[in-house]
């Protein structure tokens, strides 16, 4: 009678996870579909911008969920929190988007979306069902989430429209800009850098060695490492005398890109061309040294470009094969989906905005050329490896210009979602979330101890 009864109750809960209320988020009632979707979205989007990270430091990713994130809380946790807040965001977002009668057609979308899978189920030698499956939890199928896609597209398109109607404006940007302008200037300085020469073997010239014989690095005693600094200071002190014209050059710096140690000293205000500074680094044994030339808002225009990145072609192969044809931009954007590694097809390769600090050695200077216009192109192989083509599409505003309005705008619509997420609070159904038990989690485990 047991062992019928049992087998009698799959359907129920089968059916109660389709359709049963696993979480209530404001006042609406949440699938465990819906869940394990939104659970699976903060998952991947984690890993895929952490998860080479993480696996550095010998992290097993296929494993995450019941590792600890911090002291208080582990991955599933963590992922069920952000599954929350990401469902909370969707229907706050959608009942906004109703609100004002939002119209948008996801079918392109849903259509792309599902073409994307597919082409991903294909890369990892699986079927479409069973990698939704895999991704998305047990219960899903293409069907069941075919609802829950098309209504994150459609208040995707929604946060879009928001976004749009809350760009700064010029008055907003220069006062943002007046009130922190050494996060936005540039220096132009020079520099010498004096590294101590620490001793590498025992005081009587022998190298060191580990209980087992084996060579190991010497390390130095603090009255050594006194000495050595003592005499890169001697040298310090007289490349202040000649820094500022034999010190290396660099230019258009910004603060966040400069050593802390004379970024500081570099962007005081009152700083005049020709002052000079030393600096000392006791963690890395060096003294640094530089010479202020100037400091500026760099205005030159950003560009809106078309980019090619590729590991695996040389960068000059593809720009001939680009010029060997019709030479448009339509042809350029037909050879991304060819050469780039990216996934930048998906969107035409098209970046904008792009300031001449973020491209690599040769570009920099080439998008920089007054001259530049629409059409252009270039072609360079990066000391990390990856092969760039630049098609040049227009001039945009200036670098700091834009970095201030996304500040602004990342401002202006967290504050929005804040408003409009405010009551939309979880409440455990089926679904129990161990991250609403912490307080209990950490009680529990402050008495075991």
């Amino acid at each position: 009678i047991a062992l019928i009864a049992f087998v009698a109750s799959f359907p129920i809960r089968k059916y109660m996870a389709l359709n049963g209320t696993y979480i209530t988020v404001g006042e609406e009632k949440i699938t465990q579909v819906e869940f394990d979707y939104n659970y699976a979205v903060a998952k991947v989007g984690y890993l895929d911008t952490y998860g080479s990270y993480l696996s550095m430091f010998g992290m097993d990713t296929a494993t995450i969920d019941n590792q600890n994130y911090d002291g208080t809380m582990t991955f599933r946790e963590y992922f069920e929190q952000l599954a929350v807040q990401n469902i909370a965001s969707t229907k706050a977002l959608k009942a906004a988007a109703e609100a004002e009668n939002f119209v948008y057609d996801t079918t392109l979308d849903y259509e792309m979306f599902i073409s994307e899978m597919s082409a991903q189920a294909a890369t990892a030698g699986m079927p479409l069902k069973e990698y939704i499956t895999d991704m998305y939890g047990p219960l899903a199928t293409q069907d069941r989430l075919e609802d829950i896609i098309k209504e994150t597209l459609y208040t995707g398109a929604y946060y879009e429209k928001k976004a749009n109607s809350l760009v700064a404006t010029d008055d907003e940007i220069v006062a943002y800009y007046d009130a922190n302008k050494g996060t936005y200037d540039s220096v132009d300085y020079r520099m010498v850098t004096i590294k101590a020469e620490l001793p590498t073997t025992n005081p009587d010239g022998s190298k060191p060695v580990d209980a087992e014989g084996k060579e190991i690095a010497y390390v130095p005693t603090e009255e050594e490492k006194a000495t050595a600094m003592a005499a890169a200071k001697v040298k310090a002190e007289e490349a202040l005398k000649t820094v500022a014209t034999d010190g290396e050059v660099f230019t258009n710096a910004l603060q966040s890109s400069i050593n802390s140690k004379v970024s500081s000293w570099l962007f005081e205000e009152g700083r005049k061309a020709g002052d000079t500074y030393m600096a000392e680094d006791t963690v890395n044994s060096t003294y640094i040294v530089v010479a202020f030339e100037k400091r500026y808002r760099d205005d030159v225009s950003s560009a809106d470009m078309r980019i090619i990145m590729s590991s695996q072609t040389d960068s000059q192969t593809i720009l001939k094969e680009w010029e060997s044809g019709a030479k448009t931009e339509d042809s350029f954007v037909e050879l991304l989906a060819k050469y780039d590694e990216t996934g930048a097809a998906s969107f035409g390769g098209l970046y904008e905005g792009i300031g001449s600090s973020v491209l690599p050695e040769g570009a920099s200077d080439w998008v920089r050329d007054s001259a530049r216009k629409a059409g252009d192109t270039y072609a360079v192989n990066a000391e990390d490896g990856t092969n760039y083509v630049f098609y040049y599409v227009a001039a945009g505003d200036p670098a700091w210009k834009n970095s201030i309005n996304n500040t602004l705008l990342n401002q202006k619509m967290n504050d929005y979602m804040e408003e409009i997420t405010a009551a939309y609070t979880v409440k455990e159904g089926r679904g129990k979330l161990g991250y609403l038990h912490l307080d209990e989690k950490i009680a529990e485990t402050e008495t075991a101890q």
